[in-house]
């Protein structure tokens, strides 16, 4: 079965919007040189501390996959994510099957 207009064109912006999330982590950390970490291990320590607990790392993206574990991982799964909101919204939100 192959996809419609509207099919073809939804996955070229999906495709498109997924390249320039590659494309601008590759930016900041490769030809930038920044540290996109962010504020999570702070503010995971900051919780570790509070609670009266050591803090530890339950997958080690970096360790397992490189510099781009992470990125790559977080990138993958909203893709996913979007990929099964797609399929489920109209099960959800409209209460059946092909909505046209």
């Amino acid at each position: 079965m192959m996809p419609d207009p509207f099919e073809r064109r939804a996955l070229a912006v999906m495709a498109g919007m997924v390249l320039l999330m590659l494309a601008s982590s590759y930016v900041g950390t490769v030809v930038l040189g920044q540290d996109l970490g962010g504020t999570d291990a702070k503010v995971e320590g900051l919780a570790a501390d509070s609670a009266g607990r050591s803090g530890g790392v339950v997958l080690d993206l970096e360790a397992e996959f490189g510099e781009y574990g992470e990125p790559a991982a977080f990138t993958l799964a909203g893709v996913v994510s979007g990929f099964l909101t797609g399929l489920l919204w109209p099960r959800a939100f409209h209460g059946g099957g092909n909505v046209a």
